[in-house]
């Protein structure tokens, strides 16, 4: 992982999931660039390696606590944060709101960290990326529906 000029760090994707940067704050907007933003303003910014589809990403601080959230689900801690950008992934590529997506679905389960897989279910073809880079302390989720 290699740090920016502009106060970023960029985010380990495997080969044919495009290029991802952890931005310390907000920039500018850039075209065919998807973003996420985490609880203390940071921004996770992803360019696909196409734009055929849909794609969509998502990123929480791992310090981010949701005792809500975790008590509805039954699940704390990086369990529910990587379930849950997995989760608000899948609900942005269907164009639903996660609360909603997650009364009729739950949490998607976790998934191996870094091996791409398969979403079944939903309709659509969708391909889905879970990372938890330790440099960075957040849990990213990359997808693409196809």
């Amino acid at each position: 992982m290699t740090a920016c000029a502009t106060g970023c760090s960029e985010v380990p994707l495997p080969a044919g999931w495009g290029h991802a940067v952890l931005h310390a704050r907000s920039h500018g907007a850039e075209a065919g660039v998807t973003r996420s933003y985490d609880a203390h303003g940071r921004v996770l910014a992803w360019r696909p390696p196409s734009l055929d589809g849909g794609w969509a990403c998502d990123v929480e601080a791992s310090t981010t606590e949701a005792p809500a959230l975790a008590a509805r689900f039954g699940c704390s801690g990086g369990s529910l944060l990587q379930r849950w950008v997995l989760t608000e992934t899948v609900a942005k590529l269907l164009d639903v709101p996660v609360l909603a997506f997650s009364r009729q679905h739950g949490l998607l389960p976790e998934s191996p960290v870094g091996v791409p897989f398969e979403a079944p279910g939903f309709g659509r073809r969708i391909r889905l990326l879970a990372l938890r880079p330790a440099a960075l302390g957040a849990y990213c989720a990359f997808g693409v529906a196809g």
